[in-house]
């Protein structure tokens, strides 16, 4: 897993979005990010969110932190939209707030083992591993083509950071 600190303007994206807490994505029967993947596959929500600035780059983000990746946070899926595109009814908007991320990009793999095993990473580093704290307001994976192949799928991992000097 390649590791390396960005600086990021904001920007909107448009999708599905679902409140949950990480303890509850592990049981299926709790789970809530999975189904939301699959409507957002299965009724081709892509279709349908105005405005699309990178046709076929899904962006899966996490928000609204309650306190760190132990409490509750927003999830939604969807694409980056030009600036001051409005969701139609179903969806909603979330700005990708701008400044310092660390940009974690992974090894080819197969879904979900590839997103899976950086997380469990990223939840184990140290501030100092890291390049600065987490700063808890927007982090969000990045699939574009390179994650058309499921076996081989390369993702990046964006964790908005507070740098320490």
């Amino acid at each position: 897993m390649k590791q390396e600190i960005i600086t990021l303007d904001p920007f909107e994206i448009i999708g599905l979005k679902v409140r949950t807490i990480t303890e509850n994505e592990f049981n299926p029967s709790t789970a809530k990010i999975g189904p939301l993947v699959q409507r957002y596959w299965q009724e081709q929500i892509s279709e349908k969110i105005p405005g699309r600035k990178n046709l076929g780059v899904v962006i899966s983000s996490f928000s609204n932190y309650e306190n760190d990746f132990n409490g509750a946070y927003d999830y939604l899926i969807g694409e980056e939209v030009w600036e001051g595109e409005k969701p139609i009814e179903g969806l909603s908007s979330l700005i990708i707030q701008g400044g310092p991320y660390v940009k974690f990009t992974s090894a080819p793999g197969p879904m979900p083992d590839v997103v899976i095993k950086m997380w469990q990473a990223i939840w184990n580093m140290s501030p100092g591993e890291l390049g600065g704290t987490r700063a808890y307001k927007t982090d969000f994976e990045l699939y574009d083509e390179r994650a058309q192949d499921p076996q081989n799928t390369i993702v990046e991992i964006y964790i908005g950071i507070h740098q320490t000097l």
